[in-house]
């Protein structure tokens, strides 16, 4: 029904639209653990808060000053390709 080539596309698809929900929550649960660890260890709601602003802010800062890392530091274009990834995946299919 399918060909070998479409199969792969599919089973990517697949994996990209399932893993990013499990991503997303599993990124929400680790930062709910630690603001609640804090705030046992130090029983300060605003320390405890300080978690999630550090995060956000590391966030903010990232999307900032990753364009201009990208500017600074090339890469070149044999360097990435995604004809790479493809190869694996239909070798494991």
């Amino acid at each position: 029904m399918y060909g070998n080539e479409e199969k792969i596309e599919i089973t990517i698809l697949l994996f990209i639209r399932g893993g990013k929900p499990l991503l997303n929550f599993g990124d929400s649960l680790y930062v709910l653990v630690l603001t609640f660890l804090t705030y046992q260890f130090t029983s300060s709601t605003l320390i405890a808060s300080m978690v999630a602003v550090s995060q956000f802010v590391g966030q903010v800062l990232g999307a900032v000053l990753i364009p201009f890392f990208m500017y600074h530091f090339k890469l070149k274009r044999n360097s990435f390709s995604i004809c790479k990834y493809v190869k694996l995946f239909s070798s494991v299919a």
